[in-house]
């Protein structure tokens, strides 16, 4: 039987992606906690879109938790889109992943907090 959530353990947001047609172009969302639970996940979903939609923006507005294996299927797609020319901008960064960002030695592409073009 799940123990309900308490104060000392909240509910965690639940883990998902989902995709959206924006200005002619693709955006995928992902939503929730990322991390060594969830990176598996999001990694096979952006391998697995990438051969139907070879171009798109990562919204990660709605991240709640980043951690450093969740965002390495993102760093996984960004070095992939970078040896075939391309680049990945992360829409919406969340704070937990400009935290990330700021803390570990690694260069990602953010928009600016709230912009969306």
């Amino acid at each position: 039987m799940p123990i309900p959530p308490t104060a000392e353990r909240p509910t965690r947001p639940r883990f998902g992606v989902s995709v959206a047609s924006e200005d002619g172009g693709t955006v995928i969302a992902v939503h929730g906690d990322l991390d060594l639970a969830t990176a598996g996940r999001l990694d096979g979903f952006l391998t697995n879109i990438r051969h139907f939609v070879p171009s798109f923006d990562l919204d990660m507005g709605e991240v709640g938790f980043v951690d450093v294996a969740g965002i390495r299927p993102v760093l996984r797609l960004r070095d992939t889109l970078e040896r075939e020319g391309g680049t990945l901008v992360i829409r919406r960064p969340s704070p937990a992943v400009q935290r990330l960002v700021r803390l570990l030695p690694i260069d990602l592409s953010l928009d600016e907090p709230g912009h969306s073009d």
